[in-house]
Protein backbone atom coordinates (compact mmCIF):
# COMPACT_ATOMS: atom_id res chain seq x y z
CA UNK A 1 0.00 0.00 0.00
CA UNK A 2 2.06 3.07 -1.15
CA UNK A 3 -0.51 5.45 0.38
CA UNK A 4 0.38 3.73 4.22
CA UNK A 5 3.86 3.95 3.03
CA UNK A 6 3.74 7.70 2.32
CA UNK A 7 1.54 8.57 5.44
CA UNK A 8 3.98 6.58 7.96
CA UNK A 9 7.06 8.67 6.54
CA UNK A 10 4.62 11.67 6.98
CA UNK A 11 4.33 10.67 10.58
CA UNK A 12 7.26 9.25 11.65
CA UNK A 13 8.73 12.70 11.29
CA UNK A 14 6.74 14.16 14.72
CA UNK A 15 8.16 11.52 16.46
CA UNK A 16 11.71 12.18 15.35
CA UNK A 17 12.23 8.46 13.42
CA UNK A 18 13.27 7.68 10.03
CA UNK A 19 12.49 4.38 9.61
CA UNK A 20 9.86 2.28 10.98
CA UNK A 21 10.81 -1.28 11.98
CA UNK A 22 9.50 -4.46 10.46
CA UNK A 23 8.42 -5.46 13.50
CA UNK A 24 6.35 -2.14 14.22
CA UNK A 25 4.95 -2.18 10.74
CA UNK A 26 3.48 -5.32 11.49
CA UNK A 27 1.85 -4.25 14.28
CA UNK A 28 0.77 -1.07 12.78
CA UNK A 29 -0.82 -2.97 10.06
CA UNK A 30 -2.66 -4.86 12.96
CA UNK A 31 -4.31 -2.33 14.96
CA UNK A 32 -5.56 -0.23 11.29
CA UNK A 33 -6.89 -3.34 10.62
CA UNK A 34 -8.75 -3.78 14.37
CA UNK A 35 -6.80 -7.15 14.54
CA UNK A 36 -5.08 -8.63 18.31
CA UNK A 37 -1.80 -8.50 17.67
CA UNK A 38 0.70 -9.81 21.08
CA UNK A 39 3.88 -8.56 20.35
CA UNK A 40 7.29 -8.98 22.94
CA UNK A 41 10.12 -6.46 21.51
CA UNK A 42 12.94 -5.91 24.06
CA UNK A 43 13.73 -2.34 26.01
CA UNK A 44 14.14 0.22 23.61
CA UNK A 45 12.91 -1.34 20.81
CA UNK A 46 9.64 1.14 20.61
CA UNK A 47 6.65 -0.80 21.34
CA UNK A 48 4.79 2.10 21.90
CA UNK A 49 5.21 3.86 18.08
CA UNK A 50 3.11 1.53 16.69
CA UNK A 51 -0.27 2.45 18.69
CA UNK A 52 1.14 6.43 18.61
CA UNK A 53 1.38 6.06 14.83
CA UNK A 54 -2.17 4.94 14.54
CA UNK A 55 -4.12 7.84 14.67
CA UNK A 56 -1.52 9.78 12.74
CA UNK A 57 -1.41 7.34 10.20
CA UNK A 58 -5.44 7.47 9.99
CA UNK A 59 -5.79 11.24 9.86
CA UNK A 60 -2.48 11.57 7.41
CA UNK A 61 -4.85 8.51 5.24
CA UNK A 62 -8.22 10.51 5.82
CA UNK A 63 -9.65 7.60 7.27
CA UNK A 64 -9.83 9.11 11.11
CA UNK A 65 -13.15 7.44 12.30
CA UNK A 66 -13.13 9.05 15.39
CA UNK A 67 -12.58 6.26 17.58
CA UNK A 68 -10.13 6.20 20.14
CA UNK A 69 -7.57 4.59 21.86
CA UNK A 70 -6.97 3.79 25.31
CA UNK A 71 -4.23 2.74 26.99
CA UNK A 72 -3.96 0.18 30.27
CA UNK A 73 -0.65 0.83 31.35
CA UNK A 74 1.12 0.53 35.25
CA UNK A 75 3.62 2.71 35.09
CA UNK A 76 2.41 6.56 35.75
CA UNK A 77 5.71 8.32 34.52
CA UNK A 78 5.22 6.96 30.88
CA UNK A 79 1.70 7.57 30.51
CA UNK A 80 1.91 10.83 31.35
CA UNK A 81 5.55 11.10 29.37
CA UNK A 82 3.62 9.67 26.22
CA UNK A 83 0.58 12.00 26.91
CA UNK A 84 2.87 14.91 26.78
CA UNK A 85 4.48 13.83 23.25
CA UNK A 86 1.54 12.88 21.52
CA UNK A 87 -0.34 16.27 23.09
CA UNK A 88 2.42 18.21 20.95
CA UNK A 89 1.45 16.62 17.03
CA UNK A 90 -0.97 19.16 16.30
CA UNK A 91 -4.35 17.71 15.63
CA UNK A 92 -3.53 14.92 18.10
CA UNK A 93 -5.34 15.37 22.05
CA UNK A 94 -4.02 12.75 24.67
CA UNK A 95 -5.12 12.49 28.08
CA UNK A 96 -3.78 10.87 31.52
CA UNK A 97 -6.33 9.84 33.73
CA UNK A 98 -5.30 9.72 37.05
CA UNK A 99 -6.67 9.25 40.54
CA UNK A 100 -8.90 11.96 41.91
CA UNK A 101 -8.79 12.88 38.13
CA UNK A 102 -12.64 14.95 37.19
CA UNK A 103 -11.54 16.14 34.35
CA UNK A 104 -14.78 17.40 31.92
CA UNK A 105 -12.92 16.97 28.66
CA UNK A 106 -12.66 13.53 29.74
CA UNK A 107 -15.99 12.99 30.76
CA UNK A 108 -16.88 14.50 27.37
CA UNK A 109 -14.90 11.85 25.37
CA UNK A 110 -12.67 15.03 24.38
CA UNK A 111 -9.49 13.46 23.19
CA UNK A 112 -7.62 10.77 21.27
CA UNK A 113 -5.63 8.64 23.14
CA UNK A 114 -6.90 8.08 27.06
CA UNK A 115 -3.70 6.64 28.95
CA UNK A 116 -4.56 4.95 32.61
CA UNK A 117 -4.01 2.51 35.21
CA UNK A 118 -6.64 -0.79 35.48
CA UNK A 119 -7.89 0.35 39.07
CA UNK A 120 -9.63 3.35 37.10
CA UNK A 121 -10.72 1.57 33.90
CA UNK A 122 -11.65 -1.23 35.37
CA UNK A 123 -11.96 -0.67 38.73
CA UNK A 124 -13.13 2.62 39.48
CA UNK A 125 -16.83 2.31 38.89
CA UNK A 126 -17.43 6.28 37.86
CA UNK A 127 -14.89 6.04 34.92
CA UNK A 128 -16.02 2.59 34.09
CA UNK A 129 -19.19 3.62 33.18
CA UNK A 130 -17.77 6.95 31.00
CA UNK A 131 -15.74 4.98 29.33
CA UNK A 132 -18.24 3.07 28.50
CA UNK A 133 -20.00 4.90 26.07
CA UNK A 134 -16.77 6.20 24.18
CA UNK A 135 -16.14 4.54 20.70
CA UNK A 136 -12.95 2.43 20.64
CA UNK A 137 -10.86 1.13 18.08
CA UNK A 138 -8.17 -0.34 19.94
CA UNK A 139 -7.15 -1.65 23.11
CA UNK A 140 -3.64 -1.33 24.33
CA UNK A 141 -2.22 -3.57 27.39
CA UNK A 142 1.43 -1.92 27.73
CA UNK A 143 3.74 -4.38 30.12
CA UNK A 144 0.87 -7.23 29.90
CA UNK A 145 2.92 -9.45 32.25
CA UNK A 146 2.08 -7.77 34.90
CA UNK A 147 -1.36 -9.40 34.54
CA UNK A 148 -0.13 -12.46 35.58
CA UNK A 149 2.97 -11.36 37.77
CA UNK A 150 1.13 -8.47 40.15
CA UNK A 151 -2.75 -9.32 39.55
CA UNK A 152 -3.49 -12.75 40.92
CA UNK A 153 -2.54 -14.12 44.48
CA UNK A 154 0.04 -16.19 44.76
CA UNK A 155 1.60 -18.40 47.75
CA UNK A 156 -0.93 -17.12 50.12
CA UNK A 157 0.02 -13.76 49.59
CA UNK A 158 -2.96 -11.35 48.09
CA UNK A 159 -2.34 -9.55 44.43
CA UNK A 160 0.31 -6.63 44.16
CA UNK A 161 -2.59 -4.59 42.16
CA UNK A 162 -5.77 -7.17 41.73
CA UNK A 163 -7.21 -5.01 39.43
CA UNK A 164 -4.79 -6.59 36.71
CA UNK A 165 -6.36 -9.26 36.76
CA UNK A 166 -9.88 -7.61 35.71
CA UNK A 167 -8.32 -6.09 32.67
CA UNK A 168 -9.97 -8.66 30.23
CA UNK A 169 -13.29 -7.28 31.32
CA UNK A 170 -12.22 -4.11 28.96
CA UNK A 171 -13.22 -6.55 26.01
CA UNK A 172 -16.64 -6.73 27.51
CA UNK A 173 -16.94 -3.04 27.21
CA UNK A 174 -15.68 -2.22 23.59
CA UNK A 175 -16.71 -5.94 21.68
CA UNK A 176 -15.61 -4.25 18.42
CA UNK A 177 -12.07 -3.11 19.62
CA UNK A 178 -8.78 -5.03 19.04
CA UNK A 179 -6.04 -5.78 21.62
CA UNK A 180 -2.53 -5.03 21.45
CA UNK A 181 -0.68 -6.77 24.35
CA UNK A 182 3.00 -4.95 24.66
CA UNK A 183 5.69 -6.24 27.44
CA UNK A 184 9.04 -6.76 27.04
CA UNK A 185 10.14 -10.07 28.12
CA UNK A 186 7.39 -12.58 28.86
CA UNK A 187 7.91 -16.40 29.78
CA UNK A 188 5.57 -19.02 28.06
CA UNK A 189 3.75 -19.43 31.19
CA UNK A 190 3.00 -15.91 31.43
CA UNK A 191 2.14 -15.63 27.58
CA UNK A 192 -0.51 -18.39 27.81
CA UNK A 193 -2.07 -17.05 30.85
CA UNK A 194 -2.44 -13.40 29.44
CA UNK A 195 -3.79 -15.20 26.34
CA UNK A 196 -6.32 -16.82 28.22
CA UNK A 197 -7.61 -13.64 30.70
CA UNK A 198 -7.35 -11.40 27.41
CA UNK A 199 -9.90 -13.90 25.53
CA UNK A 200 -7.08 -13.86 22.29
CA UNK A 201 -8.08 -15.84 19.77
CA UNK A 202 -6.08 -18.70 17.90
CA UNK A 203 -5.62 -16.26 14.80
CA UNK A 204 -4.12 -13.52 16.85
CA UNK A 205 -0.63 -11.89 15.50
CA UNK A 206 2.36 -13.02 17.51
CA UNK A 207 5.10 -10.82 17.80
CA UNK A 208 8.49 -12.10 19.62
CA UNK A 209 12.11 -10.49 19.54
CA UNK A 210 14.74 -11.83 21.59
CA UNK A 211 15.94 -9.50 24.37
CA UNK A 212 19.50 -11.36 24.04
CA UNK A 213 21.96 -8.00 23.42
CA UNK A 214 25.74 -8.72 22.95
CA UNK A 215 26.93 -5.61 25.04
CA UNK A 216 24.39 -6.77 27.79
CA UNK A 217 25.28 -9.57 30.35
CA UNK A 218 23.54 -10.87 33.95
CA UNK A 219 25.62 -11.58 36.35
CA UNK A 220 24.06 -13.43 39.47
CA UNK A 221 26.18 -13.49 42.69
CA UNK A 222 25.86 -14.93 46.10
CA UNK A 223 26.68 -12.08 48.44
CA UNK A 224 27.36 -11.95 52.18
CA UNK A 225 24.52 -10.76 54.70
CA UNK A 226 26.35 -7.97 55.24
CA UNK A 227 25.70 -4.60 53.70
CA UNK A 228 29.78 -3.69 53.77
CA UNK A 229 30.96 -6.51 52.59
CA UNK A 230 28.08 -6.52 49.88
CA UNK A 231 28.81 -3.31 48.34
CA UNK A 232 32.54 -1.93 49.54
CA UNK A 233 33.08 -1.78 45.33
CA UNK A 234 29.99 0.58 45.09
CA UNK A 235 32.03 2.80 47.62
CA UNK A 236 35.52 2.61 45.58
CA UNK A 237 33.97 3.34 42.44
CA UNK A 238 31.97 6.25 44.00
CA UNK A 239 35.39 7.55 45.50
CA UNK A 240 38.06 7.36 42.80
CA UNK A 241 35.17 8.77 39.85
CA UNK A 242 35.64 5.31 37.95
CA UNK A 243 31.68 4.86 38.00
CA UNK A 244 29.29 6.09 35.44
CA UNK A 245 25.53 6.69 36.17
CA UNK A 246 24.46 3.77 38.22
CA UNK A 247 20.76 2.34 39.18
CA UNK A 248 20.23 0.37 41.67
CA UNK A 249 16.90 -1.51 41.95
CA UNK A 250 16.02 -2.73 45.24
CA UNK A 251 13.33 -5.13 46.52
CA UNK A 252 11.35 -2.61 48.97
CA UNK A 253 11.87 1.24 50.03
CA UNK A 254 13.69 0.24 53.58
CA UNK A 255 16.92 -1.52 51.32
CA UNK A 256 17.30 1.34 49.31
CA UNK A 257 17.11 4.00 52.23
CA UNK A 258 19.74 1.38 54.05
CA UNK A 259 21.86 1.51 50.64
CA UNK A 260 21.46 5.33 50.53
CA UNK A 261 22.24 6.29 53.91
CA UNK A 262 25.41 3.34 53.94
CA UNK A 263 26.84 5.64 50.92
CA UNK A 264 26.03 9.03 52.56
CA UNK A 265 27.62 8.04 55.94
CA UNK A 266 30.63 6.03 54.01
CA UNK A 267 31.04 9.37 51.77
CA UNK A 268 29.44 12.29 53.15
CA UNK A 269 30.88 14.69 50.66
CA UNK A 270 29.38 12.88 47.64
CA UNK A 271 26.26 14.80 46.55
CA UNK A 272 25.63 12.91 43.39
CA UNK A 273 23.28 9.87 44.40
CA UNK A 274 19.84 10.19 45.72
CA UNK A 275 16.54 8.09 46.65
CA UNK A 276 13.71 7.56 43.97
CA UNK A 277 10.52 5.31 45.20
CA UNK A 278 6.57 5.64 45.41
CA UNK A 279 6.87 7.88 48.38
CA UNK A 280 9.06 10.44 46.14
CA UNK A 281 7.67 13.93 46.75
CA UNK A 282 5.92 14.29 43.41
CA UNK A 283 8.22 17.64 42.72
CA UNK A 284 11.07 16.05 43.08
CA UNK A 285 10.22 13.32 41.11
CA UNK A 286 10.00 16.42 38.16
CA UNK A 287 12.74 17.51 39.47
CA UNK A 288 14.88 14.51 38.93
CA UNK A 289 13.01 13.59 35.43
CA UNK A 290 14.16 16.96 33.98
CA UNK A 291 17.63 17.11 35.22
CA UNK A 292 18.54 13.30 33.84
Amino acid sequence: MADLKVAVKNCLKYFNVVTIKPEQQRILDAILTYKDCMAVLPTGFGKSLPYQLLIPVKKELGQNDGKKVIICSPLIALMKDQCERLSQISGVRAVYLGGGCRDPAVERGEFDYLFAAPEMLVGDQHWRSVCQKFQVSTIVIDEFHTIATWGEDEGGKKAFRKWFSYIGEMRSLYPEASVLALSATCTQKISSRVKKILNFSTNIIEICVSPNKENIKIVVQKIPNSIEMALGWIIEGLHDGTFPRTLIYCMSIKDSSNIYMYIKNELPECTCIDMFHSETDDKKKIKDNGSA
